[in-house]
């Protein structure tokens, strides 16, 4: 008899209440190792790479812009975020 088939039995006599509480213990345990399963080591070796700092990679997105569009942008985007993001009003200074 399998360890599964041996629970299954044991499941058919125990009373309500403590099946409940071996399911309880059971979703945890599943959930646990759910959890480690996604703490994996991530392969991309790219990851390992030291990252840019934040003016290299403005520069790049903005290498392609008109000085006239980059003079368009917000100055005050992250002060402002909330009215950029979701269109409430600017607060006021």
């Amino acid at each position: 008899m399998t360890t599964k088939e041996q629970l299954l039995k044991e499941i058919e006599q125990a009373s309500e209440s403590l099946v409940e509480e071996v399911f309880g213990f059971l979703i945890s345990v599943k959930a646990r190792h759910n959890e480690n399963d996604l703490v994996q080591p991530d392969p991309d070796p790219k990851r390992d790479r030291p990252s840019k700092p934040i003016w290299e990679i403005a520069q790049e997105l903005t290498q392609d812009m008109t000085v006239e569009e980059i003079a368009q942008l917000p100055k005050d985007g992250a002060e402002q975020h909330d009215h950029y993001i979701y269109g409430i009003p600017k607060r006021q200074e």
